[in-house]
């Protein structure tokens, strides 16, 4: 009976938790935008930004699994449960019953039909999967634009500056490894 208390738990803190994290996803990724781009216009490393996300990432990863698999019931939330489940204070005491692991005829009993009543419980309907189509469209199209910010405009921006002034790209690398020591200074003649 506690396996299947906590599963009902587990179900519900699993909608709650990603309800959560799709309600702030979107900012998260505004702020890498906005990181993105001050990051670019400060000519700072693309690095920063990348590694921002990366870490975002992880919390989420981490937020989501510890949320997902915390297996005690606090009191609390079977009552939360037994009220959106409408089970009228029975799955609240079946979840009492168990956690105390008392094994008179009443708590048998009640334990009983309690695990009954769970098993025929659609636990889907009362706690479906979150959607969030838009949140999770926003917040792809965010990271989106912050990737393309962040690397795509880096590589553009130096190959179109070394263009300009009217250096092939070759000698631009060649005066760079001369600058850091890495060749000697190729020999020019004129003539």
């Amino acid at each position: 009976m506690l396996t299947a208390v906590a599963a009902v738990a587990r179900k519900r803190r699993a909608r709650e938790t990603s309800l959560f994290l799709w309600r702030i996803a979107p900012f998260a990724a505004g702020a890498i935008l906005v990181l993105a781009v001050v990051v670019r216009w400060r000519h700072a490393s693309p690095i920063v930004p990348l590694a921002t996300l990366a870490a975002s990432a992880l919390v989420w990863t981490l937020v989501a699994f510890a949320r997902r698999r915390i297996d005690r019931v606090s009191d609390e939330t079977a009552s939360l449960i037994d009220g959106e489940v409408q089970f009228g204070g029975e799955f609240r005491s079946a979840a009492w019953f168990a956690a105390q692991g008392s094994s008179d005829p009443w708590s048998t009993f009640h334990l009983d039909r309690a695990a009954t009543r769970l098993e025929s419980l659609d636990v889907a309907h009362y706690y479906p999967p979150v959607r969030a189509g838009r949140a999770r469209l926003a917040t792809g199209v965010l990271i989106a634009v912050a990737l393309v910010v962040a690397c795509a405009i880096t590589a553009v921006a130096v190959i179109s500056l070394k263009e300009t002034k009217g250096i092939a790209l070759q000698e631009v690398d060649e005066a760079d490894a001369v600058k850091h020591g890495l060749t000697t200074a190729p020999a020019t003649s004129k003539g």
